[in-house]
């Protein structure tokens, strides 16, 4: 009898475990620190960035560290930059992450500042993770916006 009530103890415990399990797996808030999450809130935040001139924080997003001094002086030395604008929301599509590399298909269109031509570009971004951040590889990125692949 005393095995029995052991046993069905144990059972119990095991059923309560799960039961909690599967709680947690339904009703736990997901948590805005997965890959895809940080990749695309660092789309957004590059759009503002451009949209705000902000060329110093753009090259901080930028990979790898030791040439984000390099991203900035070529972001400041293509004047034509300054009369573009982003018209959001930028659409990030075929998201790949593969360890600390992703690739991810990249629409934008915007406008110009003076008159009312608009443009569009379609392009992979490459991004890598350093040190739990994800950073825009800005050479690969450059060479496919300007590929227009």
């Amino acid at each position: 009898m005393a095995r029995d009530r052991s046993h069905l103890l144990m059972i119990g415990g095991v059923v309560a475990v799960i039961a909690i399990a599967i709680a947690l797996v339904l009703f736990w808030p997901s948590t805005p620190d997965d890959d895809e999450t940080q990749i695309r809130e660092l789309v957004d935040t590059l759009t503002e960035d451009f949209n705000d001139r902000d060329w110093q924080e753009i090259s901080t997003l930028s990979w790898p560290p030791e040439r984000q001094q390099e991203v900035f002086d070529e972001l400041e030395s293509f004047a034509y930059l300054r009369t573009m604008k982003v018209e959001p929301p930028v659409n990030v599509s075929n998201l790949v992450v593969n360890g600390d590399i992703a690739t991810c298909k990249i629409y934008v269109k915007g406008k110009y500042i003076v008159g009312t031509s608009t443009w569009e570009r379609e392009f992979t971004a490459t991004l890598r993770k350093h040190d739990g951040q994800w950073l825009v590889d800005a050479e690969a990125t450059r060479d496919a916006i300007n590929a227009g692949r």
